[in-house]
């Protein structure tokens, strides 16, 4: 991982990092929730079907 980060940001970068177990990480909640309902299919796929899903390629 800091090999990772010190390529991202330069030799210069002093931040921290924390590894979260996931359900301490809020923001993995949705983008989990989605993937089970597209994976299970049925009626929980078509649930997704009214929510706006956008890719943003960073």
């Amino acid at each position: 991982m800091r090999r990772v980060l010190h390529d991202a940001f330069g030799s210069g970068w002093d931040g921290t990092y924390d590894h979260l177990h996931d359900h301490e990480e809020p923001l993995l909640w949705l983008a989990d929730a989605v993937s089970w309902c597209w994976n299970k299919g049925g009626q929980w796929r078509a649930a997704l079907s009214s929510v706006r899903l956008d890719v943003i390629d960073l």
